[in-house]
């Protein structure tokens, strides 16, 4: 989780003035993270440009805080599609793999089918955002 994950949401704003979009790491926040638990290198470099404020992935006390590995499901009832999935995908990622899914689709029953996105099943894997959002890019529009 990235420090952009404490600012909040617009329903409500996190606390210590953390900001969305946020780039820099704070000395202090960062030795309160790695008391928690240490992010690897490659963890570093696969959240980019946005510093990690918490390595779930590396959390075990008193819980695994993710999971190593989700199931996923996906029914086909006519031409209605529905995939369970676990975790909230923003706007674009789900457009994307609604697309994904409905062409995939389309080309075993030569048909276009209706996707329907069935959040949180089963786990919960976070959010789910495109290359795209996650770098916000304030001028960025699809």
């Amino acid at each position: 989780m990235g420090y952009s994950f404490a600012a909040g949401t617009t329903d409500g704003p996190g606390s210590f003035s953390f900001a969305q979009g946020t780039t820099t790491t704070n000395p202090m926040w960062n030795a309160v993270r790695n008391f928690v638990a240490v992010p690897t290198e490659e963890d570093i470099k696969c959240h980019g440009a946005k510093p990690i404020l918490l390595a779930t992935g590396r959390m075990r006390l008193p819980y695994q805080w993710q999971p190593q590995t989700v199931s996923t499901h996906l029914a086909m009832i006519g031409d209605l599609v529905i995939v369970g999935v676990p975790g909230e995908f923003t706007t674009m990622s789900g457009k994307r793999m609604r697309e994904t899914i409905a062409s995939t689709a389309e080309e075993i029953t030569k048909a276009r089918p209706t996707v329907v996105i069935a959040g949180l099943c089963n786990t919960y894997s976070d959010y789910i955002a495109t290359p795209e959002e996650y770098e916000y890019n304030p001028d960025y529009t699809e």
